[in-house]
C-alpha cells in the first residue's frame, strides 16, 4: 500500500472519491426535493393560501364520469365510434396513472378531453332517455369544471417555483445533469421541454 501514500496517486484518488460522493450526495439530496415536489401531483399542493385537490383527484373523477358516459352509450350503435374512442383513451389514462409519468398522464388526458368534446359533438342530435341525458348533462359539466380545477391546482406554479429557485440556480443545474437528476415534470405541453 506504500503507492497510496505518494501525492500523485492519493491527489487524484481523493478528487474521484470528493466528486463521486459529491454527485451521490446531489443525486439523493435534489432527488428527493424533486419527488417532494412531483408528489404535488397525487397529493396536492398549497397555492395561495390554501390546499388544492390533487391533480391526480381530478382525473380520477374524469376517469369515473367517462366510464358513466360509456355506459350509457353503448346502447346506442350509432355512437360506437366514438364510445370506443372514449373507451381507448379512458384505458390509456388509467394506465397512464398506473406508471406514475405525470408528462404521459397529461398526454392521455388530452386524448380523454379529444374523445369525450367529439362523443358529445356526436350525440348531440341522439334521442336519450330524460334520465340518461340528465346523467350525461352531469358528466360533461363534471367534465368541464375538472380541466378548469386542473388548470388551477397550482401543481404548475409548484413545479416552475422550485425549478427557478433551487433546480436552475447554479451549479444545482449542472451537479444534476452530471448525477442524472431531472426536474420535476410539468402537467402541461408548454412547459415540457422546459424542463
Amino acid at each position: 500500500m506504500e503507492i497510496f501514500r505518494k501525492k500523485i496517486v492519493a491527489v487524484p484518488i481523493a478528487l474521484v472519491v470528493v466528486l463521486l460522493s459529491t454527485i451521490f450526495s446531489v443525486n439523493r439530496t435534489l432527488g428527493a426535493a424533486c419527488q417532494e415536489v412531483e408528489a404535488g401531483f397525487h397529493s396536492g399542493v398549497v397555492y395561495e393560501g390554501y390546499k388544492r385537490p390533487s391533480i391526480e383527484s381530478h382525473l380520477d373523477l374524469r376517469l369515473n364520469r367517462a366510464a358513466t358516459i360509456i355506459s350509457i352509450a353503448v346502447n346506442y350503435d350509432e355512437l360506437q365510434d366514438h364510445t370506443d374512442y372514449i373507451r381507448n383513451t379512458r384505458e390509456a389514462l388509467l394506465h397512464a396513472l398506473e406508471r406514475g409519468s405525470v408528462r404521459s398522464c397529461y398526454t392521455a388526458n388530452e386524448m380523454l378531453q379529444e374523445a369525450v368534446t367529439g362523443w358529445a359533438l356526436a350525440a348531440e342530435d341522439t334521442m336519450f332517455t330524460e334520465r340518461e341525458a340528465m346523467i350525461l348533462d352531469t358528466c360533461l359539466s363534471d367534465f368541464t369544471e375538472s380541466a378548469r380545477a386542473i388548470t388551477e391546482s397550482g401543481y404548475n406554479e409548484s413545479v416552475m417555483e422550485f425549478i427557478r429557485t433551487t433546480y436552475d440556480v447554479f451549479p444545482t443545474r449542472i451537479l444534476a445533469a452530471i448525477s442524472g437528476v431531472d426536474a420535476p415534470e410539468y402537467f402541461d405541453h408548454m412547459n415540457q421541454e422546459l424542463s
